[in-house]
């Protein structure tokens, strides 16, 4: 008997320095290629937001990401499947309430997520659209941290990834968005706004994106709306069912299917125009504005922007 545990022991000993060997070697790997990878991704995220970095130093860091291609895919996925902690979301929550300074206090902050985790997970979409079609191999892993995850966060990263890798990422992301079941739905459907660099090839989301301009979640046709105003394809049945939002009962729902035609003053503006004069006393300030401004260009521009009869 003394014999067995003293084998269970060594066997048990044994395991654990594997575990640690391997650990250290990906730890390796990660430092040799993870640490530039990691610093060239923030460069990349962080130059949307300031004025500090050149371009010169955008395209530097784009190149560098390109060479380790898909060397790369393991530490972006790693990166993007992070998730604060719930008592970390809730302390978040409270802390946003507090007034300021309190809710900007670097300590308090410290307590709630890990900076530099969270900012890897955000860098790491930053790889992904640079990569493009490149991170195809990453697809089915991807495809299974949208499926498998409750966080809204991580889904909306993952799906924003499959919509920079291209056609490859185009049918798990409309599998994802035709499934009525799933409550955050909306974090898919917001990946559709990065997906006008297809072109016509992103034909296939008009359809399922043109239903979630109806769905009950107000978020979810929200984002559809947004979306479709990107994608900018099949006008002659895109328009018809943003009309019909008009009159939903959610003021954004509302405000972002009238702003689609902000962005398309032409023929399709003027197929709007009767909906558009209801919106003008829309309790929403926004919205009226929107559809005020939209009627006076209508008004004003040529007549060949007029639709065919």
């Amino acid at each position: 008997m003394r014999k067995h545990r003293t084998l269970a022991v060594v066997v048990a000993c044994l395991a654990t320095a594997l575990a640690f060997v391997a650990l250290a070697i990906r730890d390796g790997q990660s430092r040799r290629h993870g640490r530039s990878l990691e610093q060239w991704l923030d460069l990349l995220h962080y130059h949307r937001y300031t004025d500090k970095v050149t371009p010169g130093q955008v395209e530097q860091a784009e190149q560098k990401v390109r060479a380790l291609g898909t060397n790369a895919l393991p530490f972006l996925l790693d990166w993007l499947a992070y998730e604060p902690r719930p008592w970390q979301q809730r302390l978040e929550r409270f802390i946003g309430r507090l007034p300021e300074p309190a809710d900007h206090s670097a300590f308090l902050d410290s307590f709630t997520f890990n900076g530099r985790r969270l900012n890897r997970s955000f860098a790491a979409v930053e790889g992904f659209q640079v990569l493009g079609e490149q991170a195809a191999p990453a697809v089915p892993d991807l495809t299974r941290l949208i499926s498998r995850t409750n966080s809204f966060y991580v889904r909306q990263r993952a799906a924003h990834c499959l919509a920079h890798i291209g056609t490859n990422g185009l049918p798990p992301l409309l599998q994802a968005l035709a499934d009525t079941n799933d409550p955050h739905r909306s974090a898919v459907a917001w990946a559709f706004h990065f997906m006008d660099h297809l072109g016509t090839n992103a034909s296939p989301a008009v359809p399922v994106l043109i239903r979630c301009t109806q769905d009950p979640d107000p978020a979810l046709a929200a984002m559809a709306i947004q979306a479709l105003g990107e994608i900018g394809l099949e006008l002659e049945t895109v328009v018809p069912a943003l009309t019909n939002a008009f009159y939903s009962p959610d003021k954004e729902v509302r405000f972002w299917a009238v702003r689609a035609f902000v962005i398309w003053l032409d023929a399709e503006a003027y197929r709007a125009a009767p909906a558009l004069r209801d919106m003008l006393t829309d309790p929403d300030e926004r919205i009226r504005e929107d559809a005020s401004n939209i009627l006076a260009q209508v008004a004003s521009a040529p007549l060949t922007k007029a639709p065919a009869p």
